[in-house]
């Protein structure tokens, strides 16, 4: 099989080669081969590509003088797998490499396999659960440090500000940090501004980074400036409760979708019009993996997946509130085991 894509490369291969996300033209291929495994990467990452993998073979093409498909081809060549069938993550694959690469090559069969390959993804060894929970566990432990130094004065890059300044502190490279207040907290992705809190908003952030080994974190927390009113803590009692249901379908078995309806039955049986695509995903090198928690998903949960929780609710008819909290677990023979400590209220900030 050949895989492309930073996700699957990261996760299989072990580098973390950010060039694939930054520069789409610098493409890395992992051949997993019967005879062997070899990387395909430009000359520039080479001896970053052999120091983070271990991998002995690793093939360099020059960026600008060889397209990396030649490369690719050459290696296809050396393991006799021209012609044959190779498995691809096709999703992933952008056409004009599938199209060279079939070209240098007649009559190689390049075969979709995104489905399996992203199930295997969803498998976590020790190693990889206990760096998925330092990286979970940093990045709440910077949100809350940056909830209770805030002030009703503070505006919403300070709060951004404390909340970078600690994962950095903690070996962490943010790579989003979403933070908004009051209307602003239903877009989708609110970006903080040079704006100063004001009392009796909802606030919400949405914080995710990079750890050790190029694991990612995904933590999102609400809260109120000054107390809350009655129709600020009825929703988030709601979507606490509803993440509390979200969490009891997490053992063997069960499946991707029964979490969400158990999130979704929750929330409409408290008089929410709710319509929400997803209420969680798993979670490793990539902020979304499978299994993501959507109506008519069929994955069934298996013992070492990592995964998150994170009911929202948008109160419309408000003025414009949002309410999201998200926290990670992980699926164990008898049932889950939660990796960070659900908020039992709304946080505040200068109360």
């Amino acid at each position: 099989m050949v895989l492309n894509s930073y996700q699957a490369v990261t996760h299989f291969a072990g580098t973390n080669l950010l060039s694939q996300l930054l520069l789409p033209d610098r493409l890395t291929y992992l051949l997993v081969t019967r005879t062997g495994v070899s990387l395909v990467t430009c000359n520039l990452e080479a001896s970053q590509a052999r120091a983070q993998s271990g991998i002995q073979r690793v093939a360099e093409y020059v960026e600008f003088e060889e397209p990396p498909e030649s490369c690719l081809a050459r290696e296809l060549v050396r393991h006799s797998l021209a012609p044959a069938k190779i498995g691809v993550k096709a999703r992933r694959l952008p056409g004009h490499s599938r199209d060279e690469i079939v070209a240098l090559l007649p009559g190689l069969e390049l075969v979709p396999i995104d489905d399996d390959i992203q199930l295997l993804q969803t498998f976590k060894y020790d190693k990889i659960r206990d760096r998925l929970a330092g990286a979970t566990c940093a990045t709440q432990k910077a949100i809350d440090e940056a909830v209770a130094a805030a002030r009703h004065t503070s505006t919403e890059l300070d709060v951004v500000s404390a909340i970078i300044s600690g994962i950095s502190g903690d070996g962490g490279v943010p790579v989003f940090c979403f933070f908004g207040s009051g209307p602003r907290t239903v877009l989708g992705h609110p970006e903080g501004r040079d704006v100063r809190l004001e009392r009796g908003t909802v606030w919400r952030t949405d914080v995710g980074a990079r750890f050790d080994g190029g694991v990612m974190s995904d933590v999102a927390r609400c809260g109120v400036v000054g107390e809350p009113n009655p129709r600020q803590e009825r929703a988030f009692a709601t979507i606490q409760a509803a993440q509390r249901a979200g969490f009891e379908p997490l053992r063997p078995g069960a499946t991707a979708a029964d979490v969400y309806a158990a999130v979704r039955t929750t929330i409409r049986e408290a008089g929410y019009d709710w319509d929400v695509p997803h209420v969680g995903h798993g979670l490793g090198v990539g902020v979304h993996e499978e299994p993501v928690f959507s109506p008519g998903n069929q994955t069934v949960l298996s013992p070492g997946m990592v995964v998150n929780v994170e009911p929202m609710l948008f109160l419309v008819d408000s003025g414009g509130e949002a309410f999201h909290t998200e926290d990670l677990a992980v699926v164990t023979e008898s049932g889950h085991r939660l990796v960070t400590a659900p908020q039992t209220e709304l946080l505040r900030i200068g109360s």
